[in-house]
């Protein structure tokens, strides 16, 4: 059935829906920044050898993101892959 004619939408809570998915995307870029600086991270402790991608990935995210030695404030890596995994260079 019409509603309006035709003329208007016929979801009036389309806007907050737009918004709570937006907010859902940004945490899921969060968690997938968390979960690659893990990975890198865990990567490097691993005595074998990687995969030709998975090696240059790794290249690439360490160019940006530096090995964590000891405890530090961890923000500035956080931030650092998150934008990296926004340049979409890996």
């Amino acid at each position: 059935a019409s509603v309006s004619a035709g003329q208007e939408s016929p979801i009036t809570r389309d806007d907050a829906a737009a918004r709570k998915l937006y907010a859902a995307v940004k945490k899921l870029e969060n968690m997938i920044s968390l979960t690659m600086l893990t990975a890198l991270q865990a990567v490097d402790f691993l005595d074998e050898k990687l995969s030709p991608v998975t090696q240059q990935v790794h290249d690439e995210a360490r160019k940006t993101v530096t090995f964590m030695e000891e405890d530090d404030l961890m923000y500035v890596r956080i931030e650092a892959m998150k934008a990296l995994c926004d340049s979409h260079r890996l």
